[in-house]
């Protein structure tokens, strides 16, 4: 027994006037069996079985059977009135022609969507991305890219609308169908129905096993237009929604849609370029910078931003050491032919860094 334990008992037994004959000798501790450690969890190891989305549990009863696959099946070729032959040997069903085509009867516009991630780290978007929908308007070949944060019911219904409003979808109360992967907060959700309700979108579910195409599509192409411009302009991958947005608003020129806001024209804008800009005092006296500052601030060209008129998302490296992430006027802006990052490599072996050339030409001048 501990010394706190035998003081505790013993002041115990002087209040109550009891001496150590009720106790018996030397029980002055409190068993451990009283106070059972606790256990800890086991850590679930291995692949994670696969959760069934909105499909909804069944107690299951038993009932007897007189069919007995021994005695029914006893031949070689598979037999279709065989009950053994359906159960142990049928294999699923040859999908019907025309099963992914999305046409409608109805004077409705067509889309396919889904989401790109989950992604390793946190894009540097004003949400934090770690998700892509993608999505495609099939009646002009139109794509966009928007980001989701995470996939709950708040994330997707403010993606959705970005991408309504974008691309003009039900403003003229023109119903739009939208054909999506059995996603569960888009299938359970009640919440997510009604928002999708008010801009007149109907959702159109693939089936559990099978995937939409076209949607599979469309991730395919835009990532890889993605990926391309990155390593192309060595910039860094979480930047991908602002790259992402720019690309496609070059791909929809092409079929004749426009940005809803941004009148900056996307061929014109150089992906991780640097270049002098000018930016307002407002903003220089909040990052750090001081008089003895060049007035122009050497930034890094990321993409075109669709929320304003004549707005790019740029980095600006402060004074504090510190590289900031935020909008400038296009016209403020002179681009010059020089990449801001490049690729080091020892042996088959390589990673980003910057570049010295314009620097140094700029310091011999």
């Amino acid at each position: 027994p501990t010394v706190q334990s035998r003081r505790v008992v013993e002041s115990t037994t002087a209040d109550a006037g009891l001496d150590d004959q009720h106790f018996g000798v030397g029980d002055y501790s409190i068993p451990a069996s009283m106070y059972p450690a606790k256990a800890k969890p086991k850590l679930k190891r291995g692949p994670k079985k696969p959760k069934a989305v909105g499909e909804p549990a069944i107690p299951y009863v038993s009932f007897p059977t007189s069919m007995s696959i021994e005695k029914d099946c006893s031949h070689i070729k598979y037999d279709k009135g065989c009950p053994g032959c359906i159960l142990g040997r049928a294999t699923q069903g040859r999908r019907a022609g025309g099963a992914s085509t999305m046409s409608y009867k109805t004077d409705e516009t067509a889309c396919a969507a889904d989401l790109k991630g989950k992604y390793p780290t946190k894009g540097f978007d004003l949400k934090g991305s770690q998700y892509l929908l993608c999505c495609r308007r099939l009646d002009d070949d139109s794509i966009g890219c928007f980001g989701v944060r995470n996939r709950d019911k708040q994330s997707l219904i403010v993606a959705f609308r970005e991408w309504a409003h974008e691309m003009e979808l039900g403003l003229d109360g023109k119903q739009w169908v939208c054909k999506f992967d059995r996603e569960k907060c888009l299938l359970v959700a009640d919440e997510v129905q009604y928002e999708l309700f008010g801009i007149n979108c109907t959702l159109h579910f693939g089936l559990p096993s099978a995937h939409v195409p076209i949607a599979e599509q469309t991730v395919r192409y835009l990532g890889e237009l993605v990926d391309a411009e990155i390593h192309h302009s060595r910039m860094d991958p979480r930047h991908r929604l602002y790259i992402a947005q720019t690309v496609c608003a070059r791909h929809n020129i092409g079929r004749g849609r426009y940005p809803r806001f941004s009148t900056v024209d996307p061929f014109a804008i150089r992906i991780g370029h640097l270049g002098p800009c000018a930016m307002p005092k407002e903003w220089r006296n909040a990052h750090g910078f001081t008089k003895d500052n060049p007035r122009s601030c050497v930034c890094v060209i990321i993409g075109i931003d669709l929320q304003s008129t004549r707005g790019v998302w740029i980095e600006v490296a402060c004074p504090d050491q510190k590289i900031a992430v935020t909008v400038c006027q296009f016209d403020s802006i002179q681009q010059s032919d020089e990449f801001a990052y490049g690729y080091d490599r020892i042996g088959p072996h390589f990673w980003r860094t910057t570049r010295k050339q314009y620097e140094q030409r700029y310091l011999d001048h």
